[in-house]
């Protein structure tokens, strides 16, 4: 009855009943049961059919011939000719229904999402997470014979879900046959907009006609019978889309039929709830994943016309990169993003493993990991070791990766040439030859951020990777952003994780040290800008000069393991060396100078002033804590220079402006002090 086949492919299944095309059983979506449970749980007095629940990366093709109006297999053709792809052709599963119909098997991106159906394409449903299909070897409830396979293969196709999701949006016509969406400054949820929808009650009337209900529509509101109606006494068992408080209804006069609750109006979301044995979470999330419920926010949203067909995804690749994208969604969307577990789930998540190491000691599949330096010390010519060590297998400073590691690098700083000749320094004098185990790519001059980097991973197959290099940071900052705004860095931090995680790969970022000496400062406190930059990162890894010339203190401090001794290492060009028995002292910070104070002060009077375009005496002195009158003189000074102006206003304090942006015309209208 079952055939073999998924158990072969590790699909959950769940029995049906006799009469129904739905499984009669709470939370169907989410059991866990396999093809040895169903095997058991059969009966044949009880059952005819076995559902198969999809997951995310499935996607099947619903051909309906039931309508003559609606040619399921016509529309099939035209969405083909459409997409250029013969999709009954590339299908490598189909299970024929002795119906005439049939069901094509594909693979999809889990992250896509398509909508159920198309009204361009009538006849076709396109079934995924939350939905079942009739497995081969089920019997049909009306039509004689069983469903079988047509094409069989222990593979599914993958499907170009791009391209058949642009050719589902009905985006242009989103006014008339899109959801009806209300907005009243708070969110529109899907189980509202579902019931206030003339396309949620049709999409009702389906789902009903599916399971044996029969309907009138001669009447208004529309009579329906429930399957296997017997009482003479009446013509119908409830009625259908009559409105009631702002929504479409149903009522129930029926004993005899127990999907519905009798003798009371309830929402056609409850209607649908109750029809498939859902949760009224599961049914929230189902009805949100075909388009109903939307939450707008006209400040950030310009694509409006994609948020109205309830493409979530799509507007969180189009937010700004510097905002909290996912604060802009609904918080159904967010749920559904965000696993909650208890306790007791901990274990079987983790099995009691922790994520294994990419580099022992130092980085794990999933991290990202900051290298520190000032400029021109030799960082770039460290990277290069690393990269060639890992791709090679081979340690490096004391640190060793388990295996040869596929290694990307990109480089935002050098010319290719310069990149290619550092590059064969570095492997001839280590003797190494990684082959397809190390890629490059350079980025000089082509002003990409980090959200192109991530679409240049996408292109290139990020997940082939296991080390990725991003040299240098400062340089895939989004236009605009600092690297002093904190916000601003944990986002970007949140950017690289998400980098990380999705393509089961380790990132690693090079950055440069704030101006001075080092020798004093934390290790978390060592790089220039803001201090998420190392408070969001897994590891972060400094090198610092030594007491003694040439050598350099490596210090490195771990999120997720036991943080490794310092190491002191030198530059032995072009190679960088452990120094054996050179211990790890740090060289110490020297006092300012008297005229090296003055500068910091006077820079910072610069920056107070650039910051907030126009401010007082007063105001920079209560903020540094330098006296008003040592402020006046700094700014006299720096006046001079021509790094700000000093407005003096009768009665008034002085004004402290920065003149870097201001129209020549307005300066001049200015009277310095």
């Amino acid at each position: 009855m079952i055939d073999e086949y998924y158990g072969e492919l590790g699909s959950r299944l769940v029995c049906i009943k006799k009469g129904t095309k739905s499984p009669n059983r709470q939370g169907w979506p989410s059991i866990q049961d396999r093809y040895e449970d169903v095997i058991k749980e059969y009966d044949p007095s009880q059952h005819n059919k076995v559902g198969w629940i999809l997951d995310a990366e499935h996607l099947v093709i619903d051909i309906d011939t039931h309508d003559p109006k609606k040619d399921g297999y016509e529309s099939l053709a035209r969405l083909s000719k459409e997409i250029g792809v013969d999709l009954y052709d590339n299908a490598t599963v189909i299970v024929k229904s002795p119906s005439g119909g049939a069901h094509l098997y594909f693979w999809k991106d889990p992250d896509v999402k398509l909508p159920k159906s198309c009204e361009k394409y009538a006849g076709l449903d396109f079934l995924s997470l939350g939905c079942q299909v009739i497995t081969a070897g089920s019997y049909h409830d009306k039509e004689p014979g069983q469903y079988s396979f047509e094409k069989k293969s222990d593979w599914l196709s993958a499907v170009p879900v791009e391209k058949l999701r642009d050719a589902l949006s009905e985006k242009k016509d989103a006014l008339t046959t899109g959801p009806v969406i209300t907005y009243d400054g708070s969110e529109c949820r899907p189980g509202d907009d579902f019931s206030k929808s003339q396309r949620g009650l049709e999409y009702l009337i389906g789902e009903m006609e599916s399971e044996g209900y029969t309907f009138n529509r001669k009447y208004d509101p529309i009579r329906f019978s429930h399957p296997n109606k017997t009482d003479p006494n009446h013509d119908h068992s409830g009625n259908l889309g009559e409105w009631v408080n702002g929504h479409y209804s149903l009522w129930n006069f029926s004993s005899s039929d127990s999907t519905f609750p009798q003798d009371t109006s309830i929402s056609i979301f409850a209607a649908l709830k109750f029809l498939k044995g859902w949760s009224w979470h599961e049914t929230t999330l189902y009805l949100a994943d075909m388009g109903f419920g939307v939450q707008l926010d006209v400040q950030d949203i310009k694509e409006s016309v994609d948020l109205w067909t309830g493409r979530i995804d799509d507007f969180l690749q189009e937010a700004p990169e510097t905002k909290n994208k996912f604060d802009q969604l609904p918080s159904y969307e967010i749920a559904k993003r965000v696993e909650c577990r208890t306790f007791d789930e901990l274990n079987d998540l983790s099995g009691g493993l922790r994520r294994p190491y990419v580099i022992e000691g130092l980085l794990r599949v999933g991290e990202v990991m900051n290298v520190i330096a000032a400029p021109k010390v030799g960082k770039s010519w460290l990277v290069y070791n690393l990269a060639l060590s890992t791709a090679c297998g081979r340690e490096f400073l004391g640190y060793r990766a388990n295996k040869n590691l596929n290694v990307l690098l990109i480089d935002n700083e050098l010319h290719w040439e310069e990149l290619a000749w550092r590059m064969q320094q570095v492997a001839s004098h280590m003797n190494a030859s990684p082959g397809d185990s190390l890629k490059i790519s350079c980025l000089r001059g082509m002003d990409i951020s980090l959200k192109g980097v991530e679409k240049l991973l996408d292109e290139l197959g990020a997940d082939q990777f296991d080390l990725i290099i991003i040299d240098a940071l400062y340089r895939v900052l989004p236009a605009g952003a600092s690297e002093n705004d904190n916000a601003q860095m944990t986002q970007l931090y949140n950017h690289l994780d998400k980098i990380a995680g999705k393509s089961s790969s380790a990132v690693i970022c090079i950055h440069h040290t704030s101006k001075g000496q080092q020798g004093s400062k934390d290790v978390t406190d060592v790089g220039a800008g803001a201090g998420a930059i190392s408070r969001a990162a897994d590891t972060h890894l400094v090198i610092r000069p030594h007491r003694d010339e040439p050598y350099f203190v490596i210090d490195a401090l771990t999120r997720s393991g036991q943080s490794p001794e310092p190491i002191v290492a030198e530059l032995d060009w072009p190679l960088w060396l452990v120094a054996e028995d050179v211990l790890p002292e740090l060289k110490q910070d020297a006092p300012p100078s008297k005229e090296e104070k003055k500068q910091t002060n006077l820079d910072l009077c610069v920056q107070i002033v650039m910051r907030d375009s126009e401010t007082t005496l007063k105001e920079i002195s209560d903020e540094t804590g330098i006296p008003e009158s040592t402020v006046r003189t700094y700014c006299k000074e720096l006046q001079e220079d021509g790094k700000l102006t000093m407005v003096k206003r009768p009665y008034k304090p002085t004004i402290i402006r920065d003149t870097s942006n201001v129209p020549q015309s307005q300066a001049e209208e200015w009277q310095p002090e």
